[in-house]
């Protein structure tokens, strides 16, 4: 009995998880409808996907720092809304795959602002993954796997732009720093 309340109880926190998560992506998706692009303004963008993912980071155990964002009015060049929700829920799945496979007590930082860098990594390769099904002895291995396609998907999209995604040296004691450049909106 206990063991049946235990998966009654998971399968309504990963449906709670998933209307939340087709929530965030249908209201995105919904404003592509004329396909118009509009500068993001990225204050909204990381508040807005922080406010889908909070209860699934709590529930995860991962600690969550406050967003930095050094300067106002941080507009992108004209984008679609989704583009950014796919870029900010790539990095977190990603994440949370990392933080799970190397069983550590995960904490994540968003920070954005205005600044110059250039570098690139394999890991925006296509096919590139470190989630592969061989590589984990988990009983809860489908969370973990990956196609190798997320991280090239973003960069495609980011590039798109004339935009930049690396990995950058890390900051505060993080195991990873994904850095992503987008041209600001004149």
């Amino acid at each position: 009995y206990a063991e049946a309340l235990i998966r009654v109880e998971r399968l309504e926190t990963n449906i709670k998880s998933f209307t939340a998560y087709t929530s965030y992506f249908d209201r995105a998706i919904s404003r592509n409808v004329f396909r118009e692009l509009e500068p993001i303004e990225l204050r909204n963008a990381v508040n807005d996907f922080i406010d889908v993912v909070k209860k699934d980071i709590e529930r995860s155990g991962i600690i969550l720092h406050k967003p930095i964002f050094n300067d106002f009015d941080l507009y992108t060049i004209p984008m679609h809304p989704s583009e950014w929700s796919s870029i900010l829920f790539n990095f977190y799945t990603n994440s949370k795959k990392a933080i799970k496979r190397n069983g550590v007590k995960g904490e994540l930082f968003i920070k954005c602002g205005r600044e110059d860098d250039k570098v690139q990594d394999k890991i925006f390769n296509a096919f590139f993954t470190t989630s592969s099904a061989s590589s984990h002895q988990d009983s809860d291995m489908d969370s973990l796997t990956g196609t190798g396609l997320g991280l090239k998907i973003i960069k495609d999209i980011i590039e798109s732009y004339n935009g930049n995604i690396y990995v950058a040296e890390t900051e505060n004691n993080f195991s990873t720093t994904i850095r992503v450049e987008i041209p600001e909106n004149s």
